[in-house]
């Protein structure tokens, strides 16, 4: 998410107005996800599964380069990565918000936080999705590995974990 330019940022725009996946994106997340799982990720907003799915066929084209097990692990958590944003979603003005507030100085965004609710609530979500996220993983069934990566996919702390962070910030 670093100095992206206004090109990129108008098709990420672009993105969320016009989410679009084919039934064969939701086949393959499908596959990799437990019906359970599946079943949260389809709670996500078109746009949070769109971005999902980007993310997921980035990781899925390093392809023989993990081992099985760990790319199914890396796949799940992808696909689910910001399922916790489906507890609140956001508004689009409320998205672009966020987006703005998290190119500002650490100072400026503390004081946002602690500001009137209509913009420290977006920005919490933003801070907190990651743990709720983890947290509906964990009760859909995941594995521990998952749910981790899903916790930390904004600080990642693992080699795994990078390479998800790694992901999600090019989409």
């Amino acid at each position: 998410m670093r100095g992206r330019s206004i090109f990129y940022r108008s098709g990420q725009f672009i993105d969320v107005l016009w989410a679009r996946f084919g039934r064969e994106d939701l086949s393959r997340a499908r596959h990799f996800l437990p019906a359970t799982a599946y079943a949260l990720f389809l709670r996500q907003s078109p746009a949070e599964r769109r971005h999902s799915l980007k993310v997921a066929a980035i990781i899925d084209n390093r392809g023989p380069a993990l081992p099985p097990n760990e790319r199914r692990t890396l796949l799940q958590a992808a696909l689910l990565h910001d399922c916790g944003k489906s507890l609140f979603p956001l508004r689009l003005w409320q998205r672009v918000l966020v987006v703005c507030c998290q190119k500002s100085p650490q100072e400026v965004q503390t004081r946002l936080l602690r500001g009137p609710k209509v913009v420290s609530s977006p920005l919490r979500l933003a801070q907190l999705h990651p743990a709720w996220g983890s947290r509906l993983a964990h009760q859909a069934g995941l594995n521990d590995e998952v749910c981790r990566l899903i916790a930390e996919h904004h600080q990642p702390r693992t080699p795994l974990g990078r390479l998800l962070a790694e992901a999600d910030d090019r989409c």
